[in-house]
């Protein structure tokens, strides 16, 4: 039987007998695997179908791969070849919306831009701001957990979803946390399938505790150099300031490559941000450094800016490291890349996890950094992870996109991976270690 042949008969199956809307894609394999054979489309309406799907996908052995946007599916291994691509972008309502509790349930479907729409009327947020494309659905960054600059006050995905609703590869289909922010004790589930690149389950709805909108949103920006860059940091930082966003930046514009970008925000009562305004100025104007001051709708129109240029960058390597070696680190990217491939950093400094920009010139030069990264971070003990890479995960010979895993946390992850997903048809193979 050929691989259309087969796709045929998955394609017939789920459309005749489970009704739900089937197409083969004789392309669409190749952009999620790297495989020449085709898949069938799926594209569900509601969480029945879904599990009705997995069910009968588990009881054949076929492979399935959950999207969204396909924004994200760069991350992380080429699955292997999979026979169904499970899209699921019609689960894009809000379920759930109570602005007296600030929390909020939506399908996996809706995109981040949609879901700040529906808040802002009520004058909450998601305290969320990763650098993606405006398309990018909420299930696709959870699956990738995914984060921005105001990391550095609000947490991360981790800290900031409070439950999911998922559907494992046998159909079964689980709640985890709840729709209030204070739950029950016990193993957070939640967190489990947070960046799981979509090999443990399907994710179907995520509850989310929101925040107000602050009354005054400011951004400062320090022009520093090197020198004086852990100096600025530790006293930025020993302060009582609450700075909503602390990011570390490269600057292309200057000609000196010792000269880097600080971008300090400040989520406050107008009055407060005033005085933490002045503390910075303070701060800076002491060490004869230039200071650029944004306020409200400047302020946001600069952040704007910022996820709009880096999102369309075509590589991109996430990395993670201890605080207090940012500064080394960053120094020694930015002058050991070879500018021709370098296009900058942002690293939020009091989280320790930043993004390398470069330019794709051809698949080895990604290589060839993430390599360089690596063995830079592991001398402070940090890692590096290709986040972003058009094709170089599907060529992989000698470089593990996502690193490699102590024998003792893999022995746990194939585990949990088995334990959960016993016949292996949930994106296989794409997660650390080929899990």
């Amino acid at each position: 039987m050929t691989p259309l042949e087969s796709a045929r008969i998955i394609r017939d199956h789920i459309a005749d007998k489970l009704h739900v809307e089937a197409q083969i894609d004789e392309e669409l394999g190749y952009a999620l695997t790297g495989q020449c054979s085709p898949v069938v489309l799926v594209v569900p309406t509601h969480e029945e179908q879904i599990t009705n799907i997995l069910c009968t996908a588990y009881e054949h052995k076929w492979k399935v791969m959950p999207i969204g946007a396909l924004t994200q599916v760069e991350m992380g291994f080429a699955s292997e070849a999979v026979d169904i691509a499970l899209s699921l972008k019609r689960l894009d309502r809000v379920i759930e919306y109570s602005p007296t509790d600030m929390t909020i349930a939506v399908g996996a479907g809706i995109t981040l831009t949609a879901l700040q729409e529906v808040t802002r009327v009520h004058g909450q947020r998601l305290p969320f701001d990763p650098v993606c494309h405006k398309e990018a659905t909420i299930g696709g960054l959870i699956a990738t957990n995914v984060s921005g600059p105001s990391r550095a006050l609000y947490g991360s995905l981790r800290d900031i979803t409070i439950g999911l609703t998922v559907v494992y590869p046998d159909g079964q289909m689980i709640r985890t946390g709840g729709k209030v922010v204070k739950n029950v004790a016990g193993y957070d589930m939640t967190k489990l399938f947070i960046g799981s690149l979509g090999t443990l389950c399907v994710i179907t709805e995520v509850i989310f505790k929101l925040k107000p909108i602050p009354q005054q949103s400011d951004v400062n920006l320090i022009e520093v150099k090197y020198n004086d860059l852990a100096v600025l940091i530790t006293k930025l930082r020993t302060s009582d300031m609450v700075t909503s966003q602390f990011e570390l930046m490269s600057v292309h514009e200057l000609s000196e490559r010792d000269e880097f970008l600080l971008a300090v925000g400040c989520d406050e009562h107008v009055a407060a941000a005033e005085v933490q305004a002045k503390r910075i100025q303070s701060i800076c104007g002491a060490m004869s450094l230039r200071v650029t001051h944004l306020t409200g709708k400047a302020a946001d129109d600069y952040w704007d800016s910022y996820r709009t240029h880096l999102a369309g960058q075509r590589s991109v390597i996430r990395f993670t490291c201890a605080p207090t070696f940012i500064v080394e680190i960053a120094k020694e990217m930015q002058v050991n890349i070879d500018q021709n491939v370098f296009i900058g950093i942002s690293v939020t400094v009091p989280i320790g996890t930043g993004r390398l920009y470069v330019h794709p010139l051809n698949e080895s030069s990604t290589l060839h950094v993430l390599r360089m990264c690596r063995e830079l971070l592991y001398t402070y003990d940090g890692s590096a992870v290709i986040e972003k890479a058009p094709q170089t995960r599907m060529t992989l010979v000698d470089v593990e996109p996502l690193g490699v895993l102590q024998d003792a946390v893999k022995t746990l992850t194939v585990g949990i991976k088995q334990t959960i997903d016993q016949r292996g048809i949930l994106s296989p193979g794409r997660f650390v270690g080929g899990i």
